[in-house]
């Protein structure tokens, strides 16, 4: 018999596992933590892939190295995703999942627009638009938002 760390499973034999009472739930969670993680990890990579792919042909390869940055921030839960200076004109859907952040820098790209996703990112995450061209209905809605992270703006006068 033996005891696995991660889901405190007690096992007897090879093929004749029995759960041990308690020691279910914590087995369950981990499973339901895991399908879920794998789920997400789907989600952004084919995300990510469609965005990338989609690409104008000037923004193709500013698109990929963004791509990149966010599966690795995702997959190492980074604190901070530096998406600056990429030229970048859109988001790619999914970087609402990336609760860990902590600063997500988007300066000096060429957005006009921010999809309502960002406001799912959390409270103490700093979100820096600074010299963007963002629409003035986008700025309205960020400012009209009553969650979601802050949010710097900078424009040269």
């Amino acid at each position: 018999m033996f005891i696995r760390e991660f889901g405190l499973l007690s096992f007897r034999g090879i093929f004749g596992g029995t759960l041990v009472g308690a020691a279910m739930i914590p087995a369950a969670n981990f499973i339901a933590r895991e399908c879920l993680k794998s789920v997400v990890e789907n989600r952004i990579r084919s995300s990510l892939k469609s965005w990338s792919e989609s690409a104008p042909s000037a923004e193709y390869s500013t698109r990929r190295i963004a791509a990149a940055r966010i599966e690795i921030c995702y997959m190492q839960n980074l604190p901070c995703l530096h998406l600056n200076n990429l030229q970048l004109t859109s988001l790619p859907i999914g970087l609402g999942y990336l609760t860990h952040l902590k600063k997500l820098d988007l300066r000096s790209n060429m957005l006009t627009d921010l999809s309502t996703e960002l406001l799912d990112l959390p409270e103490e995450c700093t979100v820096d638009v600074s010299y963007c061209p963002l629409e003035e209905s986008a700025i309205r809605g960020i400012c009209s938002a009553t969650r979601g992270p802050n949010f710097v703006f900078i424009y040269p006068t």
